[in-house]
């Protein structure tokens, strides 16, 4: 139920305000229509913490500064170094200066409501569903499940505009159903490895979830700038590598978790 709120913002009360020149509101439901949308992973941890109060709950631990700034610095470094190499085979990249008004308050918005939403997927995937699965799989095997199942949830992202294209009559039902099981595959499987090796490597350092919350803001921060404000960047085929380079990290860090328990 997490994803009618972004897509009902984003399909229709965002082009509706921005036709009637109302940036204002655009940007308000931009900004909270997502933010709901994260919050659902949280909101089903939170219904099934209290259906069964005697499940243990993450305590609130901060973790240190430096962290952060890691963190930070090691998510804007994810697309910066990716940009930097198409600039050096050629791409043409450069600052945009025609974006609209209500894109700088969402950007804005990143740097502080964009840290709640982004615990608020942390404390389903991870606070909730890890501690739960990993009596069972060992610390390793529920950072893959958990992170397959974190791949899923993110489905409707990918198949939503081809069903629309279907229903608009643009698109074969042959199609939809190919690119349904092509792109839960791939994000099962990206996700398992990367999330869920990378944020699970983290979370069982520090089992903190306002650092996890943060790592996951800046992630989505430093990709909504470089493909809002930078030109060409989305279009550049080194723009994907920003996401293969955290298959190797997403890697190292199952590897490392794997040494405490089973891979």
């Amino acid at each position: 139920m997490s994803w009618p709120i972004p897509f009902v913002v984003d399909a229709w009360l965002t082009p509706a305000y921005i036709d009637d020149g109302n940036d204002s509101a655009a940007a308000t439901a931009q900004v909270f229509g997502h933010m709901l949308g994260m919050l659902g992973p949280a909101a089903a941890a939170i219904a099934m913490w209290r259906r069964n109060p005697g499940l243990p709950r993450p305590s609130w631990r901060w973790s240190r500064p430096r962290f952060y700034a890691i963190a930070g610095f090691a998510a804007l470094a994810l697309f910066l170094a990716p940009a930097s190499m198409g600039l050096m085979f050629g791409d043409s990249l450069g600052v945009r200066t025609d974006i609209e008004t209500y894109r700088w308050v969402v950007l804005a918005s990143g740097f502080t409501l964009l840290w709640i939403a982004g615990m608020g997927e942390e404390v389903g995937w991870t606070a909730y569903l890890v501690p739960r699965l990993a009596p069972r799989l060992g610390r390793s095997g529920a950072l893959l499940l958990t992170g397959a199942i974190r791949g899923i949830w993110h489905w409707p992202v990918l198949i939503g505009p081809v069903i629309y294209d279907v229903m608009s009559g643009e698109s074969s039902v042959l199609r939809l159903r190919l690119l349904s099981v092509g792109f839960a595959f791939q994000l099962a499987v990206s996700n398992a490895v990367m999330f869920g090796g990378v944020f699970g490597w983290i979370w069982f350092k520090t089992e903190s979830m306002p650092l996890l919350g943060w790592t996951h803001q800046w992630f989505d921060q430093s990709r909504a700038i470089m493909l809002i404000m930078i030109i060409g960047f989305g279009d550049s085929v080194w723009a994907t590598f920003a996401t293969f380079l955290l298959v190797p990290a997403g890697y190292v860090a199952l590897v490392s978790v794997a040494r405490g328990g089973s891979l």
